[in-house]
């Protein structure tokens, strides 16, 4: 669990690499409307805590839950585009950008993905949705320095 340790485990942060995440939400049983938050939630906690490969599969199936929560698709498609950039994979992040935009929830998600893809390539960077949109970037871990305008 990720809010409480009823069997007195380790904290997150010391356990080490956890492995492949928990897909059960994104393939099983109904969608309640939540699952979306889920993996963005536990995107924060791997991210903090420099889990790149977990976080990026928390995008990923995050990105599952668009029709039920177009807000945490956008964010998810622009943050994952954004750990491929930074990782040196410029190609598979405008794709992965145009492809989110193709299947978005709805217009008003489509034109948001499409500004961030035009941005990537006017750029080189991978700025953070619009605002208003209703998509924040990820809070910075405790004790972490403020990022620039346009910065990750």
């Amino acid at each position: 669990m990720i809010y409480r340790n009823p069997r007195k485990l380790p904290p997150f942060a010391t356990r080490g690499d956890p492995g492949p995440l928990d897909s059960t939400l994104a393939l099983r049983g109904g969608v309640s409307g939540a699952e979306g938050a889920y993996y963005a939630q536990l995107r924060l906690d791997c991210e903090a805590f420099r889990l790149r490969r977990q976080a990026e599969e928390s995008y990923l199936l995050a990105l599952r839950f668009g029709r039920t929560e177009p807000a945490n698709y956008v964010h998810a498609a622009t943050w994952l585009a954004r750990c491929l950039w930074k990782r040196g994979h410029r190609r598979s992040a405008v794709e992965l950008l145009a492809e989110a935009e193709a299947r978005a929830p709805g217009p008003r998600e489509s034109a948001q993905l499409g500004e961030v893809r035009a941005a990537l390539l006017a750029s080189g960077r991978v700025p953070s949705p619009a605002p208003g949109s209703g998509v924040s970037p990820p809070p910075r871990p405790r004790g972490a320095a403020p990022s620039r305008p346009g910065s990750p």
